[in-house]
């Protein structure tokens, strides 16, 4: 069962006409399932892919270090890192 931690605001990348980029500041809901964590940015469809976001962000939180579900390889990697660096000053992890 999903339960709603909190919500964040963190600094994304998007990528603006003339391979210009711009960041903005996404709100994400943070949920923790399981001993897992889900962030779901607070956008329609189309910013979340103008700002190449998944609808979630799958990471778990294991030796003080966060793993995205995705791999290693994890495009958004960075959104996962700030997330966990925001419920650490929260103190919720």
């Amino acid at each position: 069962m999903a339960n709603k931690i909190t919500s964040v605001n963190i600094s994304i990348p998007y990528k603006c006409p003339g391979n210009i980029i711009r960041h903005n500041a996404v709100l994400f809901d943070v949920y923790s399932i399981d001993g897992h964590y889900k962030a779901v940015p607070c956008l329609n469809e189309g910013e979340r892919r103008i700002a190449n976001l998944p609808q979630e962000l799958l990471f778990n939180y294991e030796h003080g270090k966060p793993f995205s579900h995705r791999g290693l390889l994890d495009g958004n990697f960075h959104a996962i890192e700030e997330i966990v660096r925001q419920l650490q000053q929260q103190k919720l992890i």
